[in-house]
């Protein structure tokens, strides 16, 4: 009996020192998954970072450009009044002439 006994406890105690192994093993298992998850997460934060400050940049780009094109129509219009306004005058200085 008192064998019997003394084996019961020596079971008893391997049994709780495997389950705080086991305990152990999944608080390791845990951690190591929320690091995984934590480096996961920083990662993605720098890849839409960077993504946001690509299209910041290529909305200044396309800004710039239109722009630009606008700046370009503008002279083309000026430049096309301002060929209206020679041709009006020298209709008028021809008209002119042909009334002196």
């Amino acid at each position: 009996r008192k064998d019997v006994r003394e084996f019961q406890k020596t079971q008893k105690k391997e049994a709780e020192k495997e389950e705080i192994r086991r305990e152990m093993e999944a608080t390791k298992e845990r951690d190591a998954v929320a690091q995984i998850r934590k480096a996961d997460d920083q990662r993605l934060m720098k890849e839409k970072y960077a993504s946001d400050q690509q299209v910041r940049k290529d909305v200044r780009e396309f800004q710039k450009t239109q722009k630009k094109e606008a700046e370009k129509e503008e002279i083309r219009r000026e430049m096309e009044a301002t060929k209206e306004r020679d041709a009006v005058a020298q209709i008028r200085k021809a008209d002119d002439q042909r009334l002196m």
